[in-house]
C-alpha cells in the first residue's frame, strides 16, 4: 500500500512559534523549544522512511530549502487548513495518509508505523494527546466530515472527532496517548532548563 506523511508546520521565527510557551518563558525560549521539537519530529520522520509533505503555515521556503516537498498551507482555521492538506494530498496520491504537527516530543518512529499499520485495517487512526485532543490523525481516503464544527485546541477535540467517525459509520483504531508540548508544564526538565 502506498503510503505518505503530511506534516503541518511553522518555519522558526521569533515571536510566531508557541506563543503558549512564549507567554511564560519568552519568545527567545520557545523559539529554542520550537526547534528542537521540529528536529526531533523531521529526526522521527526521516527514519521512518515515507513520503512526505510538509505543509507550512507561512513561507514555504525554509522547509523547501532543507529539501522537503513543500506546500504552503491554505487560509483560515485550523480544521480548515488540516482538511485542505488531506484533500490536496489525495487528489494526487492513493493509499493510506498520515498527518502530525511538530508538538509531540515522545514520539517515535514506532508511533508512526503503528499507525500506518493500523491504516491497513481500519478507516481512521488517531494519536491521542493526553490534553484532550490528538498528535496525529490519518486515514485511507478523504473524509470532510471529520474537520468540521470541531472544538479545536480544547480537551473535547479527540471525543468530538471519535463522535464523527462513528456517525459516519468509519472504522477506527488508535495507538499510544503521549503528550503535546503546549505550555509550560508539559516541558520535560531538561527543556525547561533550556538557555537561550
Amino acid at each position: 500500500m502506498n503510503e505518505h506523511i503530511i506534516l503541518m508546520a511553522r518555519p522558526p521565527e521569533l515571536g510566531r512559534v508557541k506563543t503558549r510557551l512564549a507567554a511564560t518563558l519568552g519568545e527567545d525560549k520557545a523559539l529554542a523549544i520550537y526547534c528542537q521539537l521540529l528536529n526531533h519530529t523531521f529526526d522521527v520522520l526521516n527514519e521512518v522512511g515515507k513520503s512526505l509533505t510538509v505543509f507550512a503555515a507561512g513561507n514555504p521556503q525554509w522547509f523547501h530549502d532543507l529539501g522537503y516537498n513543500t506546500i504552503e498551507q491554505t487560509d483560515g482555521d485550523l480544521g480548515v487548513r488540516m482538511e485542505h492538506a488531506f484533500a490536496s494530498t489525495f487528489h494526487k496520491k492513493s493509499g493510506a495518509v498520515i498527518m502530525l504537527g511538530t508538538d509531540c516530543l515522545e514520539l517515535t518512529e514506532q508511533h508512526v508505523k503503528s499507525a500506518l499499520d493500523c491504516l491497513t485495517r481500519m478507516d481512521v487512526v488517531l494519536g491521542p494527546a493526553k490534553d484532550g485532543g490528538y498528535y496525529l490523525i490519518g486515514m485511507k481516503s478523504h473524509h470532510r466530515e471529520l474537520f468540521e464544527e470541531m472544538p479545536w485546541s480544547t480537551d473535547k477535540l479527540l471525543e468530538q472527532t471519535i463522535k464523527a467517525i462513528r456517525r459516519n459509520s468509519l472504522s477506527f483504531g488508535s495507538i499510544s496517548i503521549l503528550r503535546d508540548v503546549d505550555i509550560e508544564e508539559d516541558l520535560p526538565e531538561r527543556m525547561r532548563r533550556i538557555t537561550v
